[in-house]
C-alpha cells in the first residue's frame, strides 16, 4: 500500500525524502489500523453494550398517556403538576342496604300502626307473650337501620373528603388499586365504630344489672312477713329481685344472651303461638339480635302478628332479592355487624384524576441493543477527535521508532551518491536544538517570479575563516562525530595528511578551543562515513590514492580517530568509490566497494564493533564500469537496493536486495544516451511517493526522469527544460562575517598536490525538500562556481535559483548540506579552492514559515 498520509514536515526536515516518504507509508498504515481498532473498540462496545435511553413527552393529552401506558407500562414516569387531590374529584361512592331497612317494618309509621292496637299496659299480657316487647323490637330495628344509614354516610363523607397524595401519576391499575385500598380501609372500620359503641351499651346493660322495663331480666318478689309489723319492729316486708331463666336453663343475672321462642299467648290460657324466626329474652336487644327476619317473608306470620296486634290493614311480607349477600333466616347480628350493607356502588374517574394530577411530562427508559443511528453519531464524534490525535501522535512514535532501530548505527543521512572521482560523503542526521544566540538577517537571493513562482529560498551566511600557511581544506565531511547530537565538520588537508574536526554548537558556529587531528596514510581518494562500531558517534571508511585498503578509523572518546580495521583489496586495482548501508537488516552498518576492472560491487557486512566479513562480489556490465550508484527501496519491499549506472553503455543497471546483504541478479533499463552525460538521483520527483530515477545534464539545461512504478520498474526516459527564475545572487563577502577561527601549526609537512576537479560539472548533488512544499529539491553548484538549487514542482518540472554566485576567481572546492543550527532546516557549508575560509549559508526558513502557515 503506498498511501501516504504524511509529509516530510509531519518528521523532520533532516531527513531525506525518500526516507520522509517511506515513514510517511508505514505512518499511514499505522494511522489507519489505529483509528480502525480506536473506532472498532467503542464500535464493538456499543454493540454489545446495552444502553438504557430515556424519551420524554411534555405536557402529554391523555390520549397519548394511555398509548405510553400500553406500551410502556412499567417504565412510565409521569411527574404530577399537582400532587393532592381530594377523593371527591373523582370518586363517587354509595351503599345499598338490606331489604328490611328499605321495607315499611323500619319505618316509623309502621310502628306507630302496629303498636297502636296493643293494651297501652302491656302488663297485662303473660310476661312470655311477645306482644309485651313487640314493640320494643321494632323501634330497636328502625333505629339500628338509622344509625347503620348514618354510619355509612359519615364513613363515605370522610373517605371522600380526604386526599390522594401522589407525586407521580399512577397508572390505571395502580389508581384503581389504591383507591379501593382506602376505600376497603373505610369501609372495614365503619362496622367496627358501630360494634364498639353497642357492645359498650350491653355490657353497661348487664353488668350494672338494669331491669328492663318489659321484665324480661328481672323480676320483683315482695315478701310479707307472718308477723305483725306493729307489735314486732323486726317484722318487715321484704322487695327483691330474682333472675328470670330462659332456654336451658340460662339465668339472666348470669348471661345477656339467654333466649327462648317468641310466642304469643291467649288470654286465660297457657297455649302458646311460636312466631317465627323471632325470639325473645332478657333484654329485646338482644333478644332481636339472636332472632332472624323469617316471620318479615312470611305473610302466615305476618298475618299471626296482625291478628294479635289488631292491626286491620293487610301487611305484605318482603320479597327476597336475588342478587342479596343475606338468606332471609340471617341473624340480626351478622346484619348488625355489616350495617345492613347489602353492597358497595363505587365510580372511579381515571381521567379526572389524569387532568387533577396534569403531568408536566412524561418519560420512559428503554433498553437498547443495537442502535445504528447511535453508533454512527459515536463514530462521527470520535473520529474527529481520533484523527488529530493520531496525526499527531503516530509521525513522532514512528519516528521515535526508527531513531531508536538505527540508535546504534547512526547511518549518515545519504543525500545522492557522487558520480564524480573525488571524495563521496554521507552525512549524518542529528537531533536539532535550535540556538537563539543566532538571530541572522535573511539575505534573500535574486529572482525573478513566475505568475505561478514556487517559494524560492533564502540563506543567511556566515563565514569562518582557518588561517595557516598551506592551501585550504579539501573535502568535507558533516557528521556527529562526538556524540551529542550537534553536527560536527571534518575535513582534510592533504599537504598535511590530517583530518581536522571542527565541533558544532548546534547555532551554526563551532568550538575553537579544541584541535581534533588525525594522521592519514596518505591522500584519502574516497570516503564514507557511518557509526561502524555502534558507539553513537561517526567512523570513518577511507580509501588511499596509493593503498588498495579499507581503512576504517574509529571515532573515541577523546575526539580523535583511531584506525581499527584494513580492509585488504587486493586483486581489486581500480577502486572507483564506497558507500555504507544497512544491506541485511542487523542494524550494522555494511560497506559497498566499488571496482572498475573487473567491473564490480563488493559488500562487506558489518559485525557492529567495526569489523567486517569477506565480501560478496555483484558482477556489473561486462566491458562496462559502474560510474555511478543509489541505493533506495525501488520495488517497496521494504529492502534496500542498489541501482547503477553503468559507464558507456547507456544503462542502468538494478540490484534487488534481499534483506540478508545479498542480491538478485540484476535488471538493466535503456536511458538513452541523455544519460549518459549526467549522474543519476534518487527520490520521489512527480509526487507519486514512489522511488524515481533523475539526470540533470547541466550543459543543455536538461532534466531527465524515469518515474518509478515501485514494482522495480522504470518509465523510459522524459526530458524537460529547466526554467531559470533567478540569474545571479547578489551574496557576497560583504554579507558575511568572521565567527570563528582556527590555527594549526603541523611540523615536516610533506606537500602534495592534490586532484583538481575544476572541469567537472556537478561534483555533488543534494536531494532534499529545502522550501518545505513536499516536493524533492536538488543543491548542486556548476563548474563556474555557482551554486544553485533546482526546486521541484512534483510533476516532473523543476526551476532553477541561483544561490550563491562566484566572488572574482574564486572556485568551489566542495559543498556539503548538513543543519548547522537545530533549526531543522538543511544549510550549506562551501569550501574555496587555495582559501582557509568556509562560507556557511543557513536556511532561513522563509518559504517553511509560509508553507506551514
Amino acid at each position: 500500500m503506498n498511501l501516504n498520509l504524511f509529509t516530510v514536515r509531519d518528521f523532520s526536515s533532516s531527513i531525506d525524502r525518500m526516507a520522509a516518504k517511506r515513514l510517511g507509508q508505514w505512518t499511514t498504515r499505522l494511522y489507519i489500523i489505529l483509528l480502525i481498532i480506536g473506532l472498532s473498540i467503542p464500535a464493538l462496545y456499543a454493540i454489545i453494550q446495552s444502553q438504557t435511553l430515556t424519551k420524554t413527552y411534555k405536557e402529554p393529552s391523555f390520549k397519548l398517556y394511555e398509548k405510553l401506558q400500553r406500551d410502556h407500562e412499567n417504565a412510565l414516569e409521569c411527574p404530577c403538576s399537582s400532587i393532592a387531590t381530594a377523593y371527591n374529584q373523582f370518586v363517587k361512592i354509595d351503599a345499598r342496604f338490606h331489604e328490611i331497612c328499605l321495607s315499611p317494618f323500619a319505618s316509623n309509621q309502621w310502628y306507630n300502626n302496629l303498636t297502636v292496637g296493643l293494651v297501652s299496659n302491656l302488663s297485662v299480657y303473660d310476661d312470655r307473650d311477645y306482644r309485651r316487647f313487640f314493640s320494643a323490637h321494632l323501634q330497636f330495628l328502625q333505629g339500628l337501620c338509622n344509625i347503620s344509614n348514618e354510619s355509612v354516610s359519615n364513613t363515605i363523607d370522610q373517605f371522600v373528603s380526604s386526599l390522594l397524595i401522589t407525586t407521580q401519576l399512577l397508572s390505571k391499575r395502580d389508581f384503581h388499586a389504591r383507591v379501593n385500598s382506602q376505600m376497603e380501609l373505610s369501609k372495614s372500620n365503619a362496622p367496627i365504630t358501630l360494634g364498639h359503641f353497642l357492645f359498650l351499651i350491653r355490657n353497661m346493660n348487664h353488668g350494672n344489672a338494669i331491669i328492663s322495663k318489659y321484665g324480661t331480666n328481672f323480676q320483683y318478689i315482695f315478701d310479707i312477713p307472718d308477723c305483725d309489723p306493729h307489735s314486732n319492729p323486726y317484722c318487715n316486708a321484704a322487695l327483691f329481685t330474682k333472675a328470670i331463666i330462659y332456654d336451658n336453663g340460662c339465668s339472666c343475672g348470669l348471661f345477656p344472651l339467654c333466649t327462648t321462642q317468641a310466642s304469643f299467648i291467649e288470654s286465660n290460657s297457657s297455649q302458646k303461638i311460636p312466631i317465627q324466626g323471632l325470639k325473645m329474652g332478657c333484654t329485646p336487644s338482644e333478644s332481636f339480635r339472636a332472632s332472624t327476619l323469617e316471620c318479615f317473608y312470611n305473610q302466615s306470620c305476618l298475618t299471626l302478628i296482625q291478628q294479635y296486634t289488631n292491626y286491620k290493614t293487610r301487611i305484605d311480607p318482603i320479597i327476597p332479592s336475588n342478587n342479596s349477600q343475606f338468606s332471609i333466616n340471617t341473624t340480626m347480628a351478622e346484619l348488625i355487624d355489616h350495617l345492613f350493607i347489602e353492597e358497595w356502588n363505587t365510580t372511579i374517574n381515571y381521567s379526572t384524576y389524569f387532568e387533577k394530577c396534569s403531568p408536566l411530562s412524561c418519560s420512559y427508559t428503554y433498553i437498547q441493543r443495537f442502535n445504528l443511528f447511535y453508533i454512527i453519531t459515536l463514530l462521527l464524534g470520535l473520529q474527529g477527535g481520533l484523527t488529530i490525535v493520531l496525526k499527531w501522535i503516530c509521525p513522532k512514535l514512528v519516528y521515535g521508532l526508527t531513531k531508536i532501530y538505527n540508535y546504534r548505527k547512526r547511518q549518515t543521512n545519504i543525500i545522492q551518491p557522487s558520480c564524480s572521482h573525488g571524495i563521496s560523503t554521507i552525512n549524518i542526521t542529528t537531533t536539532h536544538v535550535y540556538n537563539a544566540n543566532i538571530d541572522p538577517k535573511p539575505i534573500p537571493t535574486n529572482r525573478t517570479l513566475r505568475s505561478q513562482s514556487i517559494c524560492q529560498l533564502t540563506f543567511q551566511p556566515i563565514l569562518i575563516n582557518i588561517s595557516h600557511p598551506y592551501y585550504g581544506p579539501d573535502n568535507l565531511l558533516v557528521a556527529d562525530f562526538n556524540g551529542d547530537n550537534q553536527l560536527d565538520l571534518a575535513f582534510f588537508y592533504t599537504q598535511l595528511q590530517r583530518i581536522i574536526v571542527l565541533l558544532g554548537n548546534g547555532n551554526g558556529t563551532f568550538k575553537t578551543e579544541k584541535k581534533i587531528w588525525t594522521v592519514l596514510h596518505g591522500e584519502p581518494r574516497y570516503i564514507a562515513v557511518g557509526d561502524f562500531n555502534n558507539d553513537n558517534r561517526a567512523d570513518l571508511a577511507i580509501i588511499y590514492v596509493t593503498e588498495k585498503k579499507v581503512y576504517i578509523l574509529l571515532a573515541n572518546d577523546n575526539e580523535i580517530f583511531v584506525e581499527n580495521t584494513k580492509i585488504s583489496m587486493d586483486g581489486y586495482p581500480t577502486l572507483t568509490d564506497i558507500f555504507v548501508a544497512d544491506f541485511n537488516g542487523d542494524k550494522y552498518l555494511d560497506i559497498a566497494v566499488v571496482d572498475s576492472m573487473p567491473a564490480s560491487i563488493l559488500i562487506f557486512v558489518g559485525y557492529g564493533d567495526g569489523s567486517f566479513s569477506k565480501p560478496t562480489m555483484l558482477s556489473v556490465v561486462p566491458s562496462s564500469a559502474p560510474e555511478c550508484f543509489a541505493i533506495v527501496d525501488f520495488n517497496d519491499d521494504g529492502q534496500l537496493d542498489i541501482a547503477v549506472k553503468n559507464e558507456n553503455s547507456m544503462t542502468i543497471s538494478i540490484y534487488f536486495g534481499r534483506g540478508d546483504g545479498t542480491f538478485e541478479v540484476p535488471k538493466w533499463f535503456y536511458t538513452g544516451p541523455l544519460f549518459s552525460e549526467c549522474r543519476i538521483l534518487t527520490d520521489d520527483f512527480n509526487g507519486d511517493t514512489r522511488s524515481d530515477l533523475l539526470c540533470y545534464n547541466s550543459r543543455k539545461n536538461l532534466i531527465g526522469l524515469m518515474a518509478g512504478y515501485g514494482n522495480g520498474t522504470f518509465e523510459r526516459p522524459k526530458w524537460s527544460n529547466i526554467n531559470n527564475i533567478s540569474a545571479s545572487s547578489n551574496i557576497s563577502d560583504n554579507n558575511f562575517y568572521v565567527n570563528t577561527r582556527y590555527e594549526t601549526v603541523v611540523n615536516n609537512i610533506w606537500k602534495k598536490t592534490l586532484r583538481a576537479n575544476y572541469f567537472e560539472d556537478e561534483t555533488v548533488n543534494f536531494v532534499n525538500d529545502y522550501n518545505c512544499d513536499d516536493h524533492a529539491d536538488i543543491i548542486s553548484y556548476d563548474r563556474y562556481s555557482v551554486i544553485f538549487g533546482l526546486l521541484g514542482q512534483g510533476n516532473d518540472n523543476f526551476e532553477k535559483q541561483t544561490i550563491l554566485s562566484p566572488i572574482g576567481y574564486e572556485s568551489i572546492r566542495d559543498i556539503a548540506v548538513g543543519d548547522f543550527d537545530n533549526d531543522s532546516y538543511q544549510d550549506i557549508i562551501v569550501t574555496l579552492y587555495g582559501s582557509s575560509i568556509f562560507k556557511i549559508l543557513l536556511n532561513r526558513f522563509e518559504c517553511c514559515k509560509r508553507n506551514k502557515l
